[in-house]
């Protein structure tokens, strides 16, 4: 150990008392430097994890914002959320997921049955595991048959089905002069026995075209990072009044469910503002401590510097010298600073390290401001200076 380095420690350790008080200083703005940083992680995670996670639900209702089922809407509207009729005027699918749709006939043959366009088992609600149905698939059919236009349907498992000329499951259905057969690809238990259930694009005809009406509607927002996007084109497609009406020349409108959604993030952002006007403000703080305290830990040693500089020493050996022992300080400070935080699990990312380091190193200039000051005192006025 260097004869210099023996002579600042014990001169520190005669000090002991202001020596730990600066010590603790540092270790408290270094850990309350890691807290916030912490809390912004925090924040900013939340922020993250609600973007991701939070379903922003869309539903069509009537242009009052009440009634979302029984719309007699026209099957365009649907389609075009889709992206059948997707133009530079209608973005509207790049921007919504998760589409339910759902159109209700009622079929003349068999007498008293229901058939039910879907988009998927979501679409309606009596297909649900807490209404206690269960949907059974054949072998080589998934719920994606239901976003097509094939000639097929689930039945109760209490209907007797046809068989065609190749040993497959059917069903026969007509409404006035249409009529038609259906291949059965799954069926349903516990659920209502006069309801079949069809792709939401169910044709009559293969290869025809036709438009029907959409009883309810609903979709989510894809990317809640672009929400106000979403909206715009939601809300400019609700605007056409080619879409908007059914066969009985009602208008509709969209609900958009993102108020709580909207009130949850900006306090989350609040939050996070906040942290991140303490942070610079604790950086502010974090020099006029330093100046501070290295003035107030250097005052009372005034004399002692001036013998020094009456016995030969430069300003420049004086100068180092006060900033060696407060840097020493200030990194004893930094390590138990460090250690209240990993004990209190306040390091989230290896990010808020080189944060509390600058802060370390703005703490020394700002003890190198003071330690300036007392180096380049004539020695002469230095030793008039009464303790």
């Amino acid at each position: 150990m260097s004869a210099v380095l023996k002579i600042s420690l014990s001169l520190l350790w005669r000090r002991r008392t202001q020596s730990i008080l600066l010590i603790a200083l540092v270790a408290l703005i270094v850990a309350v430097s890691f807290y916030l940083s912490g809390i912004a992680y925090y924040e900013e995670t939340a922020i993250e994890k609600m973007i991701n996670s939070t379903d922003i639900n869309c539903i069509v209702t009537d242009a009052r914002g009440m009634n979302s089922s029984k719309l007699s809407m026209s099957s365009v509207l649907v389609q075009s959320i889709l992206g059948v009729f997707e133009d530079d005027d209608n973005r509207i699918s790049e921007f919504v997921k998760d589409v339910h749709a759902m159109g209700v006939v009622f079929l003349t043959y068999p007498d008293g049955m229901e058939m039910h366009r879907i988009y998927d088992f979501a679409s309606d609600k009596m297909l649900c595991e807490f209404e206690g149905a269960k949907i059974e698939l054949f072998d080589g059919f998934t719920e994606d048959i239901f976003k097509t236009s094939e000639q097929v349907c689930i039945v109760s498992d209490s209907v007797e089905p046809e068989y065609d000329t190749e040993n497959n499951p059917v069903i026969s259905i007509g409404l006035e002069r249409k009529k038609t057969q259906l291949r059965i690809v799954g069926t349903i238990s516990n659920s209502e026995s006069n309801v079949i259930y069809v792709p939401l694009n169910f044709q009559w005809e293969k290869d025809a075209s036709e438009l029907f009406l959409v009883d309810s509607c609903t979709f989510t927002i894809k990317d809640n990072n672009r929400l106000e996007e979403a909206k715009n084109e939601i809300y400019k497609l609700f605007a056409k009044p080619d879409l908007l009406n059914g066969y009985d020349s009602k208008p509709f409108a969209v609900v958009v469910q993102d108020d709580t959604y909207l009130e949850s993030l900006d306090g989350l952002r609040s939050n996070l503002r906040m942290v991140r006007v303490l942070i610079p403000i604790l950086t502010v703080l974090t020099v006029a401590i330093g100046f501070f305290a290295s003035y107030l830990f250097t005052k009372g040693r005034i004399k002692e510097f001036a013998v020094q500089r009456c016995l030969g020493l430069k300003r420049r050996r004086v100068f180092f010298d006060i900033i060696g022992q407060q840097t020493l300080l200030a990194v004893i400070g930094y390590i138990i600073g460090l250690l209240v935080a990993v004990i209190t699990k306040s390091i989230h990312d290896i990010y808020s390290i080189p944060n509390t380091l600058l802060l370390l190193a703005i703490f020394i200039s700002g003890a190198s401001c003071s330690a300036f000051m007392i180096a380049k005192v004539n020695p002469i006025i230095l030793m008039k200076t009464e303790d």
